[in-house]
């Protein structure tokens, strides 16, 4: 759900309060965010101003470039579209999981990047992907390895912070710092053209994180987990990118946030590495040509 052009919905008219909608579609958020009344009346009025401006916009223009928000899901899923439905469920699933695998004592800190996720939108720019993202890959962590959550946003002697601070039994300790990449449409035509934009998105992240830091002093390793936005077609065509950068910048391997059609006009929505998409898909081409 990355999409970019939006050709206009109208809002119902008794389109007053987000949390009405939302709780049809992600009750869970809902309660989860703990938002008072108030708040809920700000946010309902940004994104009515935002959907007028649209409106106004696309009138006047024919189309308005915009980035797609939480609440446009909503919009689109009370016009019966059901990718949004779709995916709207696998968000609220992403908060039952974070109740079922983090401790209760980490979510007041996990509260602030749900919150994130409905408020980081203005009249075109949208950054609701990027806390689910970070959401996911935490999640994922938990659920795929022994390592238990420490601490959420640790401080780092350079004034910046780590996502999260995990431990492992053995005792060993790691910092992983989630890096979210959007592909811009259009701007990866090649392999080269793909690995120059991941080697630069790494390289800077890495520099702004850890420059002045002694991890050897700290006692913990660093590592960026990046997460990648982009149509199948990017990870499965470029794979090799992805393995040289991973090599290069010793990066934990990159992950993606997929998508699988299921026939009947509805979709499921998966968290995995980049390499595992790609085993599952040839597995699923093996299969479809009785290999």
């Amino acid at each position: 759900m990355t999409g970019k052009r939006l050709e206009g919905f109208d809002m119902p008219e008794d389109y007053i309060r987000l949390d009405k909608y939302l709780l049809k579609y992600c009750p869970v958020l809902v309660d989860f965010v703990s938002l008072p009344e108030r708040k809920w009346d700000v946010l309902s009025r940004r994104f009515g101003q935002r959907m007028n401006k649209i409106n106004i916009g696309v009138s006047e223009q024919g189309a308005l470039v915009a980035e797609t928000t939480l609440h446009d899901l909503i919009v689109q899923a009370e016009a019966d579209i059901a990718i949004a439905k779709n995916f709207l469920l696998f968000i609220d699933n992403v908060f039952k999981d974070v109740l079922k695998f983090v401790p209760a004592h980490h979510h007041a800190k996990l509260r602030q990047a749900a919150r994130n996720l409905l408020s980081n939108f203005d009249i075109q720019r949208s950054a609701y992907l990027d806390p689910l993202g970070e959401l996911k890959a935490l999640l994922s962590l938990l659920k795929n390895s022994d390592y238990k959550l420490i601490e959420i946003e640790f401080k780092l002697s350079n004034g910046k912070s780590a996502d999260y601070y995990l431990i492992h039994p053995s005792g060993h300790k790691i910092l992983i710092d989630v890096l979210n990449i959007h592909f811009k449409d259009g701007r990866i035509r090649n392999e080269v053209d793909l690995l120059s934009f991941l080697s630069k998105r790494i390289q800077d992240k890495l520099g702004e994180k850890t420059s002045g830091v002694d991890f050897m002093q700290l006692g913990k390793q660093f590592k960026l987990l990046p997460v990648v936005w982009c149509d199948f077609k990017d990870v499965h065509e470029y794979t090799a990118a992805f393995d040289t950068v991973e090599a290069n910048f010793g990066t934990l391997p990159f992950c993606v946030m997929g998508q699988t059609s299921m026939g009947d006009g509805s979709y499921t929505f998966h968290f995995s590495t980049v390499k595992r998409l790609i085993e599952a898909y040839q597995k699923q081409i093996n299969y479809g040509s009785g290999a």
